[in-house]
């Protein structure tokens, strides 16, 4: 039996040391990580396709000009699919250009907020949802690629400048709210900075790959039409086989007159 003296010394040392354990434990499972210069927030568990996924929480380095997202990330040995983009995550007065891979599927509001000299955004194919504010008073952006149909939250595309021009390569892409009548298709969705104006929006509603395919399938096709006029122009000449040539008895039997 412990005395009383050495069991509530027991007790307090417990009290004393949990809390760091507590603490060591909420570290293990944030899975907060710093990897060349992003911020990002690891998943304890793979998700449902058995993927080790990832948030990108901000970034810290030099931004570059132009940044493209990676869609891995290595962390402690360990691969990580970058799925999701969080909230206020870049806030770049600097960046240009910004690729996002085809791996992210979530941009979170106000992502890309304020990000004043960003000129060109190349959307992945598995965005399936831009969060509120996402790239408002980008307005420097002049072409924006979707290569899917993300869900668009409030004035996740407000550019801040009335009547900005803006390209837009739809690859597919629908909107997602009331197309207001006598205004151009999906130019509902670029708002400006009061949200009562529409920007002066162009799209390309071909697809690249489609795009492609019709222009190897026309190449084939003046292929063939171009063999066919040639195999029409082009006459066939009749091989003439040479006579045969005479024997020489046929010769002397032909040069003898016939006696009477």
């Amino acid at each position: 039996m412990l005395s009383k003296k050495v069991a509530f010394s027991l007790i307090l040392a417990m009290m004393m040391f949990s809390p760091l354990f507590i603490f060591a434990d909420a570290d293990s499972s944030a899975g907060t990580a710093t990897v060349d210069g992003y911020e990002v927030v690891t998943s304890d568990a793979p998700d449902a396709s058995g993927n080790w996924v990832l948030t990108i929480t901000g970034y810290t380095g030099v931004m570059p000009d132009d940044l493209t997202i990676p869609s891995e990330m290595t962390v402690s040995d360990k691969v990580y699919k970058v799925t999701r983009i969080g909230e206020v995550a870049f806030k770049s007065k600097t960046m240009k250009s910004l690729t996002v891979p085809d791996t992210v599927t979530v941009i979170s509001a106000e992502s890309f907020e304020n990000c004043s000299s960003l000129v060109t955004v190349h959307l992945g194919s598995g965005l399936t949802s831009i969060g509120d504010r996402a790239f408002k008073n980008c307005y420097s952006i002049t072409e924006i690629h979707f290569k899917s149909s993300p869900e668009l939250g409030k004035q996740s595309l407000c550019l801040g400048v009335k009547a900005h021009p803006v390209t837009c390569d739809l690859y597919g892409f629908q909107p997602t709210r009331a197309v207001t009548e006598d205004k151009n298709p999906y130019a509902d969705v670029f708002y400006d900075e009061e949200g009562g104006e529409y920007t002066n929006v162009s799209y390309k509603e071909i697809r690249p790959d489609s795009r492609d395919s019709l222009i190897h399938i026309a190449l084939i096709a003046l292929g063939v039409m171009f063999l066919v006029f040639m195999g029409r122009s082009v006459k066939v000449k009749k091989i003439k086989r040479p006579k045969k040539k005479n024997s020489g008895n046929d010769v002397k039997t032909k040069g003898k007159k016939k006696k009477k």
